[in-house]
């Protein structure tokens, strides 16, 4: 919701089957336990202070949206990348998405947390994949639970297993954190365990505090402890510096791929 926009009007009151939405001094709230996000009060709304954000799509018409641009992809030597959320929450329609795409001639990537079922990923998506961005946070189980809610045992165990099936196609990418993921202890654990795994290439994601405004619209709290400024350049050498020294050598320029940050 964008509380600026609303002028008051009640239209979404009105509207809302669940009784979800209520107006007061500073325009209209939503109870978000009650909200279904059937996106009626984002139809009607005149100012357009709601938002609904997402659509359902069927497979052929998404695919007939993407074939649009394959004069793109082949110029430019690019393809489709699949992100999210999660894409691998609806793994068979993924997976099917991915099967007509392999048809088409068309370069995939997907990009994902690795906090999913192997056997259904590697029977539904695997081998209609060119890339995959496989997101590690971290290597401690219980300040992975902490931080995220969610047992990271079996994504580690998952990029194991990508590894061996399809070596080279998977690239880690770690997401550099203040006060979470980006500690010396973390990154060179991290580090560390991807080098066992013969893992050479990787990269790390700059912070950036662009979940403030969205947080914001959702009616949730970000942590106070995460900076609202962006990651700079300096910082995050600092950091691809402490993730080599873990390693324990120096990579290639071929090695870190796709590094990118924002200047301070």
């Amino acid at each position: 919701m964008y509380p600026d926009r609303c002028m008051a009007c009640g239209a979404c009151v009105e509207i809302c089957p669940d009784n979800a939405v209520a107006t007061g001094p500073k325009g209209a709230t939503i109870d978000r336990k009650r909200c279904t996000g059937c996106g009626e009060c984002a139809r009607i709304c005149p100012t357009a202070a709601r938002e609904l954000v997402g659509q359902w799509i069927d497979l052929d018409e998404l695919v007939e949206v993407l074939l649009r641009d394959r004069p793109y992809y082949t110029a430019s030597g690019g393809g489709v990348t699949l992100s999210g959320g999660e894409p691998t929450v609806q793994m068979d329609f993924l997976g099917a998405l991915l099967r007509r795409l392999r048809e088409e001639e068309i370069h995939t990537v997907v990009e994902t947390s690795g906090y999913f079922s192997m056997a259904a990923f590697s029977a539904n998506c695997l081998d209609h994949l060119d890339e995959i961005f496989f997101d590690i946070k971290m290597l401690n189980p219980d300040r992975h639970m902490d931080a995220t809610g969610r047992p990271n045992e079996v994504i580690w165990r998952n990029l194991a297993a990508l590894q061996k099936l399809r070596p080279g196609v998977v690239t880690p990418r770690v997401p550099v954190i203040p006060g979470y993921t980006a500690t010396v202890r973390n990154l060179g654990e991290i580090a560390a365990r991807l080098k066992e795994m013969g893992l050479r290439r990787y990269t790390l994601l700059p912070y950036h505090p662009f979940g403030f405004s969205k947080a914001k619209r959702l009616d949730r709290q970000m942590p106070a402890d995460l900076p609202q400024t962006p990651m700079g350049a300096e910082t995050l050498k600092r950091w691809h510096d402490v993730f080599r020294k873990g390693a324990g050598a120096t990579p290639s320029t071929a090695d870190v791929i796709r590094e990118s940050a924002p200047a301070n």
